[in-house]
This record gives C-alpha cells, structure tokens and sequence, in this order.
C-alpha cells in the first residue's frame, strides 16, 4: 500500500491535471523557458532521467521533448501515465517512494522530483532512496515548498487554513515545511559534492514591482491553493477544514490585502564521482 499521504486529487482528475500543467507552465516560464536553473545539469546530454512523482507529467514530456535520445522514466503512486500515450523515449512505472525503489542505484544521469516531499512521511528518508539513484557525476534535481511562509506571511484565515492541514498531515509524520530543508537531507547522505539551493519567495497576493514571470507563478500558486483547499473540505471537514472557512479563506486571498509569500526551494546537487556506499 502507498503510505504517501497526498491530499490532493491525482492527475486523472481533469481539473487536477489542469492545475499541474499550469503550474508547469509558469514554473518554466520563471526559469527562462528551461526545464532548471542550472543548465549544466543537462549537459552533456543525459542518457537517462527519472521524474519521481511525475503527476501530469508535464515536465517529463518537455524534457522527453528537448532530449529524444535519453529514456526518460515517469515515476508515480498513481497510475495516471500507465496506459496514457507517451512519447516514444519515455516509460511509465507505477512507485511507492516510502519503499525502497524498484531501480537500480546509480542508473540514472538524472533525478528530478516537483513538489513530492512534502507530501511524504519520513521524507529525509525518502531523499537518501532518490539519491542513491543518480550516476557518480549525475545530478539530483528537486523542488519543493515550505508551507510555514505561507502561514507566517498570509492573512489570519489563510493562516488557520493552512495551519490545520499541516496539524494533519504531521500526525502522519508529513512535514509540509520541508523544502527549506531539503539541502540538509541531500548533504546527510555524504554522496554530493556540489549542492546549489535557490530559495523563490513566490508573491501569492501582491505581485506590485515584482518581474511578470514572478507575478504569473505567483497567480497560478494563488489558484492551486484555493483548488486545492476545496478538495481538503471534501475530506477534512471533521478536522477543522470546512466549507465555510474554505471560502473565507479564498476570499482573503483574492483579496490581496495581505502579501502571503509562499516560499519554493529549487535544490540541484552534483553526485560525487566517487561515492562510498552509505548504509
């Protein structure tokens, strides 16, 4: 059984897999139209890439798009992919990240994974399995959030909201604040050499004076986090997360009277050429 705790709709929600591309779409938009910050993670052209919880899949398939010779595998809990069509040089494999991972280690030039980790019990954990996939040279490529800016920086509603769903999901060991500490969990595993962190606080209700790439991403965050809050008042009103303060919540954050910065994290690391095993 996947332990992962994945509060949202999957990719075959139609809605859902709108929401992915869109945020797909601004985030690469963001990165000047490439699929990371740091194109020397491509270079030279990869042989073959991982995309763990792949979602829509939409960065898998611009990366499948811009390298036609690596084989790009497209990694989830949810069968999403499995029958869909994919582009000749990728392939879809059903994973359980809480699970050692049905690869073998050092197979891959390339690791990426969006937004995965704080869906995650035990994510440090979780890490280490990521890790020990990539090649001696190969590159660890993650992107994640941390849902305590938000809280901080939100208006009282939004704050409360956000508040009762992190309470959720740590009960179930989750930690909705782990991309700040993404950089740590990849220096704890002694295999990376070069580890670069660019930390994006994403203006979620005031984009005044910021470049219009930011003030885009910071839109299409603005509307995963109230998509996303409707489907938590499907399932957690008994916590707390009900439909009442869902659209409260909503309306504060239209309201644009508090500037809520929601910070993301964009971690690539450098495998070490040589790399003892690590236990």
């Amino acid at each position: 059984m996947v332990k992962s705790l994945y509060t949202f709709e999957t990719a075959q929600n139609t809605a859902e897999k709108e929401r992915l591309d869109e945020l797909h779409i601004s985030i690469r938009n963001y990165q000047n139209s490439q699929v990371a910050f740091a194109p020397q993670i491509y270079e030279p052209s990869p042989r073959k890439i991982l995309d763990l919880g792949c979602g829509s899949g939409a960065w898998a398939f611009d990366v499948a798009s811009q390298y036609p010779e690596a084989e790009v595998v497209v990694a989830d809990a949810s069968p999403t992919l499995q029958d869909a069509i994919l582009l000749n040089n990728m392939r879809f494999q059903l994973v359980d990240v809480t699970q050692p991972l049905a690869f073998d280690p050092m197979s891959f030039d390339v690791v990426h994974a969006r937004l995965l980790f704080t869906h995650v019990p035990d994510a440090v954990d979780a890490v280490k399995r990521a890790a020990e996939l990539v090649k001696p040279g190969g590159w660890l490529f993650l992107e994640d959030l941390d849902v305590s800016s938000a809280i901080e920086s939100g208006g009282p509603i939004v704050s409360k909201l956000l508040t009762l769903w992190t309470d959720i999901l740590a009960m179930d060991g989750v930690d909705t604040g782990f991309g700040r500490k993404i950089e740590s969990a990849i220096r704890s595993t002694s295999m990376f050499s070069a580890i670069h962190t660019q930390t994006v606080p994403v203006p979620v209700c005031d984009s005044m004076g910021v470049a219009p790439e930011l003030a885009q991403l910071g839109v299409t965050v603005r509307s995963t986090m109230k998509q996303v809050a409707a489907y938590w008042c499907a399932r957690f009103a008994e916590e707390g997360i009900t439909k009442e303060l869902t659209e409260k919540y909503a309306a504060e954050l239209d309201s644009e009277v508090f500037q809520c910065l929601f910070d993301v994290y964009f971690v690539w690391a450098q495998r070490m050429q040589s790399v003892l095993a690590v236990e």
